[in-house]
């Protein structure tokens, strides 16, 4: 697709809908199927057995509340074990159906996972798997393939039950709902999900390595952390997207409708447009407040008399700038201090 409008955003710091942003995809091997949509489990049960995996993955996501609307399930088994298949059959599916956002998968081997994450980085999409494996011992021991992902856009979560509950199918049920930015996908609980089995090392050694578990805190089962694989938090990534797509919607939008002459008065329409979906970025959570509890975000904009004279005769305005901080969420509070005295405190 040919574009007029390309927002392209650089993120100077790591540690820091609509419908599409809440559509998760299942995409399955075993079977041919057609890309469609369905509203409820009972529809899904109408093209597959309870007993397969797409049907349980179906339901771990319909089960989750709030849960998303609709879920789209998509086959094609023609795959071979050669797991460049994989990414012609989904790039076939994006050049035809490309509205949706979230990618499942039932079991898939180490090697197939790593492929599927290689293919999300370079989509729009972000990939969500369940695995699990283990040592002689009985003691969670995942392969090299799982904990050297690093991938922005591939979301782990390590759990006994992978390939029976589909964990992450059922964390994307509970997360995809809620608006981009508006929530940490940490502390989430996922109806129908007992405790994973792991120790306080592994939790560790998975955090290190960008993947996610699901614990009992306090009596509270709930998601460990909301982790990419690359170590990045998962609603900075879907909040980056979501700005991107609507930013490219508003300009293209007002560019296309406004007939905007190419002066100082169409520059300033073009910087409104940019300022109101950072403005709607604020307000879903995905953009910080400052202390007189403004967002946090600025807009550069040029004058036409600074433009090359090059790019007004080729109709394109250029040199458009915008920052803006990150609101991230609050994931721990410690140390907490206090005193304990016997006299009175004033």
């Amino acid at each position: 697709m040919v574009k007029d409008v390309e927002v392209v955003i650089s993120r100077e710091t790591r540690p820091l809908t609509r419908a599409g942003f809440g559509l998760p995809l299942i995409f399955t091997t075993e079977t041919n199927h057609d890309y469609t949509l369905y509203s409820e489990l009972e529809d899904v049960g109408e093209d597959f057995d309870e007993a397969d995996d797409e049907y349980k993955i179906a339901s771990a996501i319909f089960s989750q509340s709030p849960s998303p609307s609709q879920i789209a399930i998509y086959g094609d088994d023609t795959y071979t074990d050669d797991v460049s298949d994989l990414e012609s059959s989904l790039n076939e599916l994006v050049g035809k159906r490309n509205d949706w956002y979230f990618l499942l998968t039932p079991h898939v081997e180490a090697d197939e996972i790593e492929a599927l994450a290689g293919w999300a980085e370079g989509q729009k999409k972000l990939y969500c798997f369940s695995y699990w494996e283990e040592d002689v011992e009985d003691n969670l021991e995942l392969p090299a393939d799982i904990e050297n992902l690093e991938y922005m856009r591939t979301i782990g979560l390590i759990h006994q039950d992978y390939d029976e509950d589909f964990p992450a199918a059922g964390w994307v049920g509970r997360c995809a709902p809620e608006d981009p930015g508006s929530i940490t996908w940490k502390f989430k609980p996922i109806a129908g999900l007992v405790e994973a089995d792991v120790t306080t090392t592994d939790v560790a050694d998975l955090h290190d390595n960008g993947l996610n578990t699901y614990l009992d805190k306090f009596g509270i089962l709930q998601t460990s952390e909301g982790l990419t694989t690359d170590g990045d938090f998962i609603d900075f990534v879907r909040g980056e997207d979501w700005i991107t797509a609507r930013m490219e919607e508003e300009v293209f939008q007002v560019i296309s409708t406004e007939d905007l002459s190419y002066d100082d008065r169409g520059i300033a329409a073009v910087g409104a447009a940019i300022e109101n979906i950072l403005q709607r970025a604020f307000d879903r959570g995905i953009i910080a407040a400052d202390e007189d509890e403004q967002p946090m975000f600025e807009v550069d904009l040029p004058e036409r008399s600074d433009i090359p004279t090059a790019d007004i005769a080729e109709r394109n305005l250029v040199d458009i700038y915008w920052e803006a901080t990150l609101a991230g969420r609050i994931h721990s509070v410690k140390p907490i201090r206090g005193v304990l005295t016997l006299e009175e405190v004033e």
